[in-house]
């Protein structure tokens, strides 16, 4: 099943940044690009674990 992703997250090219890395929806999953730098979390959503 496919689920819309948020806005932030479309506007960022279907990237995010999960534990100091940038990952991309694929569309059957999330592929590790490489390491966020400063500058990539002004630009691209940051996912939070609680």
């Amino acid at each position: 099943m496919s689920v819309k992703p948020p806005k932030a997250v479309e506007d960022a090219d279907g990237r995010v940044i999960h534990e100091g890395e940038i990952k991309r929806w694929v569309g059957i999953g999330w592929v590790v690009e490489r390491k966020a730098c400063k500058d990539d979390y002004y630009q691209i959503p940051e996912v939070i674990n609680d």
